[in-house]
C-alpha cells in the first residue's frame, strides 16, 4: 500500500511522541495535522480504514479551505464517537 505521508513506528519512539503530546503513555495512536502543523484529531487506539478515509478528506477539505480547522475537528469528533458506538454495538472494538 503506499502511503505518501509520515509514520513512526515503535515503542521507544511512540512513548516520547506520546509524551510530547502530553499524553498518558497508550500504543496505539494516530495524530493527524494538516499542512500548517495544527492538529486536527488525536486518535487513540486501532484506526480503522474508514476512520482514516473520513479524517483524511476532511484534511484535504481543509487544505483546499472547503473546510474551517474547527468545522474539521468537529466533524472528525463526530465520526469517530458514531464509529465506536456503531463498533460496540457489533461487538467490535
Amino acid at each position: 500500500m503506499k502511503i505518501d505521508y509520515p509514520i513512526l513506528m515503535g515503542e521507544k519512539g511512540g512513548l516520547e511522541a506520546a509524551a510530547a503530546f502530553g499524553m498518558e503513555p497508550m500504543l496505539p495512536f494516530t495524530v493527524f495535522v494538516d499542512a500548517q502543523g495544527r492538529i486536527v484529531t488525536l486518535k487513540i487506539g486501532e484506526l480503522h480504514r474508514d476512520e482514516a478515509a473520513f479524517i483524511l478528506a476532511r484534511l484535504a477539505d481543509l487544505g483546499a479551505g472547503r473546510l474551517s480547522l474547527p468545522a474539521a475537528r468537529e466533524q472528525v469528533g463526530d465520526y469517530l464517537r458514531r464509529a465506536a458506538v456503531s463498533r460496540a454495538a457489533a461487538g467490535q472494538e
